[in-house]
């Protein structure tokens, strides 16, 4: 078990991103770079939810799910607005992750795409039964982030 707590290792990893995309973008048109990080980057995120729910075996819940809070309230300030077997909503209203990046030199697309973006393609990871929405982001400039996951029950 790493002693690296999920935001050191987020900033970290954004040091070493931002100067890949740089080069990239010396190397080649800056969309076709973008969208390669993008790739990636989202990949990484559903192979990190697949990790996630293997924790959870053949037991994967809403409520399991939620536990991954934990990890992220370290650099955030949650306001939980309603939390069930089937629902968990709750808004961002201060983010560490887009403050260490914008600190870090990132540009803004470089900032949504290592916080916010990552988000739908780990819930997706984690289980086809979640369903993810969101209408804003602090990194867009809203006044929060609307996290939104239901737990969608299987029709049997």
């Amino acid at each position: 078990m790493s002693c690296v707590t999920h935001f050191t290792r987020r900033k970290i990893e954004a040091e070493m991103i931002l100067r890949i995309y740089q080069e990239m973008c010396a190397a080649m048109d800056h969309t076709a770079a973008l969208e390669i990080l993008t790739r990636t980057i989202e990949n990484a995120a559903t192979e990190e939810g697949q990790r996630f729910a293997a924790q959870a075996g053949e037991k994967t819940s809403l409520a399991h799910f939620r536990t991954v809070l934990a990890d992220w309230d370290e650099a955030l300030k949650t306001e939980m607005l309603e939390e069930s077997d089937d629902i968990l909503r709750f808004n961002v209203v201060r983010c560490d992750y887009i403050e260490a990046y914008k600190s870090l030199g990132l540009p803004p697309e470089l900032v949504a795409l290592l916080s916010c973006r990552r988000d739908a393609p780990f819930a997706k990871g984690y289980s086809e039964r979640i369903e993810f929405t969101r209408r804003g982001t602090l990194a867009e400039g809203h006044d929060c982030c609307d996290f939104c996951y239901r737990w969608i029950k299987n029709e049997e």
